[in-house]
């Protein structure tokens, strides 16, 4: 491959032929239906999906279904909306017992069991951390190392309880934020109420966060492009693929700037400062939720941290690094 700046290459193949995330460009078939609904985990949004009968109806009522779950799982675990279970929890006095849904606990078992997987590159309890890093977006200041010290004496899932119906904060500056897993899940519980009688494909992309099933409008597989890191009107490579889930996070759409300098939105757990190693990390898994928790580590660690996904997971990553 030639570019003006060198552009290495590390990939993992474990399980899966092919992989690949980024853009969803297969076009929309009369067998198909689609919908836009706006709003959700402020990301734009993208259902698709094919009724074996062509029943308009029977389409419209399963992308109704899918959007449903995902604004229900919005109002559950959304920092920003202050009545979500989130952030009630986040609220809580220490010690006090906050009963959560079934939903919620699974997603934060999830996390849990996935900063164990990742070495504590991927750790949702760090929301001090992003809170600082948010702020200093906002007044155009970077924090100094003494209150990065200060927010990661906070973090950890030592300074939370999670129980069997509920969960509780064992320390008063303690944060829960899902954003780094959160929709993932919601995407793949999007796509199990798409299922139904007479429907035979579907496809839910949460701002990037793409899981399908089925074949596609037309037959074939479903064509996933990643996008050139650095270039934004360029795919680096289009993937084909006939199952599953795919995400990619980057340095390239989200991120802060402060006196010129961008900072990427991943900060690294065990330093309290941004990953700045990798501008692309794509994960492609059986469940959405998996994808997006990888990229989050592999956003840290770069190709080391392939090394940490086991043989028979059903896990495929790539990282672009230069």
């Amino acid at each position: 491959m030639t570019k003006a700046r060198a552009i290495k290459l590390a990939a993992v193949l474990v399980g899966l032929a092919l992989l690949g995330a980024g853009l969803y460009r297969e076009a929309v078939r009369p067998a198909s239906f689609d919908a836009q609904p706006p709003g959700i985990m402020n990301t734009q949004t993208h259902l698709t999906v094919t009724a074996r009968t062509m029943d308009a109806a029977l389409a419209r009522e399963a992308l109704g279904r899918a959007e449903q779950e995902l604004r229900d799982l919005e109002l559950k675990m959304s920092v920003t909306i202050p009545l979500s279970e989130l952030s009630r929890l986040n609220r809580a006095k220490v010690g006090e017992p906050v009963p959560l849904s079934p939903q919620v606990l699974e997603v934060l078992r999830a996390a849990r069991t996935l900063t164990q997987q990742t070495r504590n590159t991927f750790d949702p309890t760090c929301g001090p951390l992003f809170d600082l890093w948010k702020q200093a977006g906002l007044r155009k200041r970077a924090p100094t190392r003494e209150e990065v010290k200060q927010a990661l004496d906070h973090c950890g899932w030592k300074h939370w309880a999670i129980e069997e119906e509920g969960a509780r904060r064992l320390d008063e500056g303690a944060a829960i934020g899902l954003g780094g897993i959160g929709k993932g899940y919601a995407v793949d519980r999007a796509v199990d109420v798409l299922r139904g009688p007479g429907i035979v494909s579907g496809l839910v992309d949460l701002g990037g966060h793409i899981r399908f099933f089925g074949r596609p409008p037309g037959g074939g597989p479903w064509r996933i492009d990643v996008r050139d890191p650095f270039d934004a009107d360029k795919a680096l490579c289009t993937l084909t693929m006939t199952a599953g889930g795919v995400c990619t996070s980057g340095n390239y759409e989200r991120y802060i700037e402060i006196d010129g300098r961008r900072f990427n939105h991943v900060v690294d757990p065990r330093t309290g400062w941004p990953a700045d190693l990798v501008p692309s990390a794509t994960v492609v898994a059986p469940a959405a939720i998996t994808c997006e928790g990888w990229t989050k580590c592999l956003s840290v660690l770069g190709p080391e941290g392939l090394r940490l996904i086991g043989p028979g997971t059903g896990i495929d990553a790539l990282v672009i690094v230069g």
